[in-house]
């Protein structure tokens, strides 16, 4: 599949799990998870470790902010609500989906392919006078220093290892030209993208 495709989907992804009901979400997580251990995009797990803070922060903002009957037997007066606890773990399967979604996009496309994909979406941008080969090679940049950033303890000393990057590519010719080779759009893409246009219009 094109990698412009593939990034469609992405999006297309980012719309469902927020337009799905409860059941057809649980559906959608089975399918993501086949994938995952189809494609062995052990990245996932990680991103989940990451952001497990995250999730635990969003289930406590749901559980006591969401109206509704409050939990029995709740050892202090500040009780969180049945609603907000189920609010909040469809929150976090919400975002586990993209996360899957994120994980499988980078397990089966290369950086270059990706950013061809990329280019290729914002390529309309010329139409109103912006350079999508720009944002194409900044975005390419951006991932060229995260990648050469080794792993900080604090957002402080990523920022001074991303400086310490930076300085040392501005001042060496080791990146060189940026080349994007465009893959070619098949008929099987045309069809991907016809389906993902009939399922929108479905829902």
């Amino acid at each position: 599949m094109h990698p412009s495709v593939r990034i469609l989907y992405l999006f297309a992804l980012a719309v469902a799990v927020y337009a799905l009901g409860p059941r057809s979400l649980l559906i959608l997580l089975a399918l993501l998870a086949g994938l995952l251990l189809y494609f062995s995009a052990g990245n996932f797990l990680n991103m989940l470790k990451r952001m497990r803070w995250l999730f635990l922060f969003l289930i406590v903002i749901y559980a006591l902010n969401t109206p509704g009957e409050y939990v029995r037997n709740w050892p202090v007066d500040l009780a969180p609500t049945y609603e907000g606890l189920e609010a909040g773990f469809w929150q976090v399967c919400k975002i586990a989906a993209m996360l899957a979604g994120v994980a499988l996009l980078l397990k089966t496309t290369n950086r270059n392919n990706l950013m061809a994909g990329f280019f290729l979406l914002m390529y309309p941008l010329k139409w109103i006078r912006l350079h999508p080969e720009r944002l194409a090679v900044r975005l390419w940049l951006t991932l060229h220093y995260v990648e050469q950033t080794p792993p900080a303890r604090s957002i402080s000393a990523f920022l001074d290892s991303l400086d310490r990057v930076d300085k040392q590519e501005a001042g060496s010719e080791m990146l060189g030209n940026i080349q994007l080779d465009i893959p070619r759009l098949s008929w099987r893409d045309l069809v991907a993208v016809l389906l993902l246009m009939l399922a929108g219009s479905l829902l």
